[in-house]
């Protein structure tokens, strides 16, 4: 991928799947606690759970769920910075 150092002894880490799920990490962060309150809130009504543990089942689909999500907030952010950048650069 162009623009993505390799790394000679870590050959793994410029692999497409590793190299994607670093571009989209901070958006994945930024989406972690406020997708686990309303999925966890919604879950908990849903299926009338006591407590906060949720099963396995029902944890891994929240699990599953954040890479697309952080997806498609880097995108939606990587657009915005564009929309930016046009905004504010000088004529010429």
């Amino acid at each position: 991928m162009p623009g993505v150092p390799v790394r000679p002894d870590l050959p793994v880490l410029s692999w497409a799947p590793f190299v994607y799920l670093g571009e989209i990490s901070y958006a994945i962060y930024m989406v972690c606690v406020p997708w686990e309150l309303l999925f966890g809130n919604a879950a908990a009504a849903l299926f009338h759970l006591e407590g906060k543990q949720m099963p396995l089942w029902l944890w891994l689909i929240f699990v599953e769920s954040l890479v697309p999500l952080g997806a498609a907030g880097a995108s939606s952010g990587r657009a915005a910075g564009a929309r930016t950048a046009q905004v504010l650069a000088p004529d010429g």
